[in-house]
């Protein structure tokens, strides 16, 4: 490979430090999305379990009361700060990013961007709540410039049986079952893969969990919100081995097809954390698309990596590093930076990051984007 690409390897490398939504959870010993979350593959709603982790574990407790015992600091973890034994959750996020392009640059400009303002429930129901209902709106108005016309649009609804923990089957609208589900949607690996914050797909997907094997199986017809011609329909698997509580392996493939467009990618990733202060998550993999309108193909390599180190509880520091090299044409992307994530109570975390991006060219000199992002981010 490539001197570029070595290069960032050795830096992910230098830079070990953490893995799930929140990597930070690896290094407490909880390798499987499922743990925390109602959808076997992440993302969405907590469970009980997974809000009470939240805040025990990574939240602070600067502004909690010292007599306050862990376990009635979880007690308010449920919505509006409430216990709650009722088989309806209901839960709400907000999410903003405020962002400054080309940072202390004279051309440098801010712009706030209200990313999501979601409501939702899940309701269970059954033998030891074997049956699981989820689903959610939200607004999603984008970038002030965004042309985008339904900003009011569910991203996750679905039914699902387990039985006895160890296989479940859920159908509806969700995200793709592919590598690493990180929240980082603007990542390069998620954006050119069509694996980021609005590409959910309507469709079926197979879990089964033990102690060493996580399999996620997930066949897919595209958005049915969507155009017809314009949805993915294919099909995606992810298998995940545990080596122990803090050592994971796994690897995904994904195909695809539509009228415009036919796609396959391959990757494989790790989590694994040396200590409960750091930890590491990486992906890297293989990409295709082929343009069934003018024939044209597209081959992309392409690497994610992020740390974790706690400084404290609830404060922690984080470095991401992206690399992304498509044979069309002689440019190769890295993006690098730091960044410090804080949980000063459960329900709120601030981010502050600063991204680096640079391009490597063969024909043209392009200056390093720098670039600072803030976001705020309040769950019930």
């Amino acid at each position: 490979m490539k001197r570029e690409f070595w290069f960032v390897m050795m830096i992910a490398l230098l830079c070990s430090g953490t893995a799930m939504a929140y990597p930070q959870f690896i290094a407490h010993g909880y390798n499987t999305c499922m743990t925390c979350h109602f959808n076997p593959v992440g993302g969405g709603p907590l469970n009980d379990y997974g809000r009470a982790l939240g805040s025990n574990t990574i939240s602070g407790r600067a502004f909690v009361p010292k007599d306050m015992s862990e376990d009635n600091l979880a007690k308010y973890s449920g919505f509006f700060f409430k216990e709650s034994k009722s088989a309806i959750k209901p839960y709400a996020n907000i999410r903003g990013l405020y962002i400054t392009n080309q940072y202390r640059r004279d051309n440098s400009e801010s712009e706030y961007i209200p990313m999501e303002a979601k409501l939702g429930l899940t309701y269970q129901w059954g033998q030891d709540k074997s049956f699981i209902f989820s689903g959610s709106m939200s607004y999603n108005p984008g970038r002030s410039d965004s042309e985008v016309e339904d900003k009011w649009r569910s991203r996750e609804h679905f039914v699902g049986y387990r039985s006895k923990k160890n296989w479940g089957v859920y159908v509806g609208l969700l995200d793709k079952a592919f590598g690493l589900r990180i929240p980082d949607h603007n990542a390069i690996s998620k954006s050119t893969n069509n694996l980021a914050q609005d590409d959910q797909s309507h469709g079926i997907l197979f879990n089964y969990l033990e102690d060493k094997w996580n399999v996620n199986v997930h066949a897919f017809v595209g958005n049915m919100t969507q155009d017809a011609e314009l949805r993915q329909t294919g099909g995606s698997a992810r298998f995940e081995y545990n080596f122990s509580k803090t050592a994971v392996v796994g690897a995904s493939l994904l195909t695809s097809s539509s009228d415009f467009l036919d796609q396959s990618i391959y990757s494989i990733h790790a989590k694994f954390a040396p200590g409960k202060l750091t930890s590491l998550m990486a992906e890297i993999g293989k990409g295709s698309k082929s343009s069934a309108v003018n024939s044209t193909e597209e081959n992309a390599l392409f690497f994610w990596s992020q740390h974790h180190i706690r400084i404290m509880r609830g404060l922690y520091y984080f470095t991401t590093l992206e690399y992304y090299d498509e044979d069309s044409t002689d440019d190769k992307a890295m993006r690098f930076g730091p960044g410090i994530q804080y949980f000063p109570v459960q329900k709120i975390e601030l981010r502050l990051e600063l991204i680096n991006t640079r391009v490597f060219s063969e024909q043209n000199s392009i200056p390093d984007a720098l670039d600072l992002l803030a976001q705020v981010h309040i769950w019930l």
